[in-house]
């Protein structure tokens, strides 16, 4: 079973030569030295918006030599308390497939009956997809763990959590973990450099149960929070760090529907 593409022409480029080149322009211009980062938080908004951004969280991990990369993003079309595992076997960009690390998700799916094989909140989602071009080109041939959290909920952290202690021995033994994750909603240019202030600030003191509070307390937008709480828990005893922020204002100027972009590494 492969699960197809479905923003490709919308988020990127189409076709593999017109992606390969922008991937290439994008990480060329980038200021971030190659590195070994673990962990990586890059931003899903479409290449045009946020592609600069997502180029400096992959340049930070560019020198790694990862055997899996598991890549967690979140699931917008429902508020179940799930997490959403594929039946696909190969994820299809235009630039070709990756191979799903189907064993792992084996091993994951007998820690919580929170863990779902369902391929439908994958194909409705973009999260992972757009992440997939730039690990294709850097990591070829990679098999990767596609991971879509349902609710920012304590319950999914824990289950995820679990999961990762039981099935992760090694995970700082080169395997990469990818966090698809913008900094805030699409809000008024004041509330989201607020939220992704407050988001920034917990990440970096590695506080995941911190993150779910605050969008308990309407704090926080909570579409991504599951998410990020899960780079807070795998930075304790290290460091996020913040390789670069952005926002959507320079291609699309309106104030009152403001996204805001970061790229973070965890070496």
């Amino acid at each position: 079973m492969v699960r197809e593409p479905i923003v490709e022409g919308i988020f990127y480029p189409a076709d593999a030569d017109g992606l390969k080149a922008k991937i290439q322009a994008l990480l060329a211009h980038s200021t971030t030295l190659p590195g070994h980062a673990k962990l990586i938080v890059s931003p899903h908004g479409s290449f045009e918006f946020s592609g600069a951004i997502m180029a400096e969280a992959y340049r930070a991990t560019a020198a790694a030599n990862p055997k899996r990369i598991i890549v967690i993003g979140s699931c917008f079309h429902t508020k179940q308390s799930a997490i959403f595992l594929p039946e696909s076997t190969l994820f299809r960009t235009p630039l070709g497939d990756s191979p799903v690390d189907t064993k792992f998700i084996d091993e994951l799916m007998d820690v919580s009956t929170i863990m779902v094989r369902n391929d439908l909140p994958h194909l409705e989602e973009h999260s992972i997809e757009v992440q997939l071009p730039f690990i294709q080109y850097l990591f070829p041939g990679i098999p990767i763990i596609p991971i879509l959290l349902g609710n920012s909920s304590n319950a999914v952290f824990k289950s995820l959590i679990a999961g990762f202690s039981l099935t992760m021995a090694d995970v700082s033994q080169r395997c990469l973990l990818v966090i698809s994750s913008n900094m805030s909603a699409a809000l008024d240019r004041t509330q989201a450099h607020r939220e992704a202030e407050q988001l920034l600030n917990i990440l970096i003191a590695g506080d995941g149960w911190e993150i779910l509070a605050a969008v308990d307390r309407n704090e926080l937008s909570g579409e991504n929070a599951a998410g990020l709480a899960v780079a807070a828990h795998f930075s304790q005893g290290g460091e996020l760090n913040i390789v670069a922020r952005g926002s959507s204002l320079p291609v699309q100027y309106d104030q009152s529907n403001v996204v805001e972009y970061a790229a973070l590494a965890l070496y």
